[in-house]
């Protein structure tokens, strides 16, 4: 269909193309209220944050929840950044793939950081995340950033082999 020489027609198989797709997705803060489980529960996240989704991201860092309309989250809340406000750590149940975000301020929830060196497929760090036995800690490295020219430069570790997973 998407080769006929109609143009309603090439159109018409496009939008049927794009609304079946798994990888099109266009989410409503209400499918993506669906999709995140929050710990400890009973804790909420911000109604604000749930427009974080909404429109297509096509962002393969994103945790999947944001990115596929099969994949669900976990999320938590904790201040990293030492500010008073938490932040909001989103992970993958599929594929472990974890991101912090922050509030701008004004109510607007943008990606921070990405998380690196999640073990995949790895229970007793889901079991942790679940219970709430997670905590800010400081950078295992203790580089200074370079300051060059006004522009701050950070370091980003290099991509070792995940650690283990921790046993139960």
């Amino acid at each position: 269909m998407k080769r006929s020489k109609n143009a309603d027609v090439r159109r018409q198989a496009a939008r049927a193309l794009d609304e079946t797709s798994p990888y099109n997705v266009q989410t409503s803060p209400d499918t993506l209220r669906d999709r995140i489980t929050v710990y400890p529960l009973g804790q909420k996240l911000p109604d604000s944050f749930f427009a974080v989704g909404s429109g297509n991201t096509h962002n393969y860092e994103l945790p999947g929840c944001l990115n596929y309309a099969a994949s669900d989250c976990v999320a938590t809340m904790l201040d990293l950044d030492g500010d008073g406000r938490k932040e909001i750590i989103l992970i993958s149940a599929e594929d472990y793939q974890g991101a912090v975000f922050r509030d701008d301020g004004k109510g607007v929830w943008q990606a921070a950081g990405f998380l690196e060196g999640l073990p995949s497929k790895c229970p007793a760090l889901m079991d942790a995340f679940r219970a709430g036995r997670l905590s800010a800690i400081a950078p295992a490295l203790g580089w200074k950033d370079i300051g060059i020219a006004g522009l701050r430069l950070r370091l980003r570790p290099t991509n070792g082999p995940s650690p283990p997973c921790p046993a139960p």
